[in-house]
């Protein structure tokens, strides 16, 4: 017994490993098989989820050629094969293996769902959705976003209607990817409607949902709502004072925007990278070249990716806004000595005349 334990060990510690290469795991596994180990569900369920990492056909057939109905194992392989690389042969597989598991959970059934809305097939979707036995708030997050992924917008805001009405709380990731859609096409009154509904019925709305919302009012040109929003969270999250700054920005308030980010450091909110680029693009629009000088040193002061060349380009624009030549060709020398990316090379010919009359 201590003898074959000793010869296994070094078999299971390789199919501990992460991700083994495949002819090693094809040799651990004949010889797991050979010495009896693969028995014990979980080696088994190990092996084929290492399979999954390499192809399609090896955990399909190890499933196949299991002595004993396993549903996580199934589970496993249907999972692996809807986010395989090779939708058609895969979609197939995961299709076959789901009619003959003997015992279908809900991860099953979601799996499959989510390969149907992968590939188009919503009426299969539909009709599997109607099928399950119990659905829940993931299963319908998949069938709503299918909607909205092929279009079916009204289909989509009914679903999300239905299940208001049927009292269930949509997923987070619904509530955005609605919002979303919303604020694509502008329909304000829809997402006032789901603001209200986010108000109402979220104990804990998070500051995705916010953030969703403040572009939602900024987009659709309602300012003082996405302000309104803003002002009833918590000041310590640096993504959702960008989406204020950004969407403020980009209605035209420049210098509103920049009142914000002098809040924001009154607040001790660090700003990131995002937050600079707004401001800078902002300052670039509005012709505040020495505000944007100053954020732009305030980037290099606290190092805040000094090499991005993002950063520089803003900057640039910043310069050109302002027809100031001269300095737009000391940055593109800077971005040069830095090795920077996306150095506007082609228009230094003119810009040379233009700063050196």
């Amino acid at each position: 017994m201590c003898s074959r334990a000793h010869r296994l060990t070094p078999l299971l510690s390789l199919i501990s490993v992460n991700s083994p290469r495949l002819p090693d795991l094809k040799r651990a596994h004949a010889l797991l098989i050979v010495s009896g180990a693969i028995r014990p569900r979980p080696i088994a369920r190990r092996i084929i989820s290492l399979y999954c990492l390499r192809s399609i056909d090896d955990p399909v057939l190890l499933h196949s050629q299991l002595q004993f109905r396993d549903p996580i194992a199934s589970n496993l392989v249907v999972k692996f094969l809807v986010r395989s690389s090779q939708p058609i042969q895969a979609f197939d597989h995961a299709k076959q293996l789901f009619v003959e598991m003997p015992i279908r959970d809900t991860v099953a059934y979601n799996s499959l769902l989510s390969a149907y809305v992968k590939n188009g097939y919503l009426e299969e979707a539909e009709s599997l959705f109607s099928s399950m036995p119990e659905d829940n708030a993931i299963s319908r997050s998949i069938l709503f976003k299918g909607y909205l992924r092929n279009r079916q917008f009204e289909k989509g805001h009914a679903f999300f209607n239905q299940m208001l009405i049927l009292g269930l709380i949509p997923h987070e990731h619904s509530i955005i990817t609605l919002l979303s859609v919303i604020t694509q096409f502008k329909l304000v009154p829809r997402g006032k409607m789901v603001h209200g509904f986010v108000i109402k019925r979220l104990l804990n709305i998070t500051a995705r949902v916010r953030i969703a919302l403040i572009n939602f009012y900024c987009i659709c040109g309602h300012p003082d709502s996405a302000i309104f929003l803003f002002e009833q969270t918590r000041m310590d999250n640096v993504f959702l004072w960008n989406a204020l700054i950004s969407g403020i920005a980009s209605l035209g308030f420049g210098k509103t925007a920049l009142e914000l980010f002098a809040r924001m450091q009154f607040n001790r909110v660090k700003p990131n990278e995002d937050t600079f680029k707004c401001l800078l693009l902002t300052c670039g629009h509005a012709g505040l070249v020495d505000e944007g000088l100053e954020y732009f040193e305030m980037i290099m002061m606290i190092e805040l990716q000094p090499d991005n060349s993002m950063i520089y380009m803003r900057l640039l624009n910043l310069y050109a806004e302002s027809s100031r030549w001269d300095k737009y060709l000391e940055v593109i020398n800077e971005m040069k000595q830095r090795k920077l990316k996306n150095i506007p090379d082609y228009v230094d010919h003119e810009l040379i005349q233009v700063a050196n009359p």
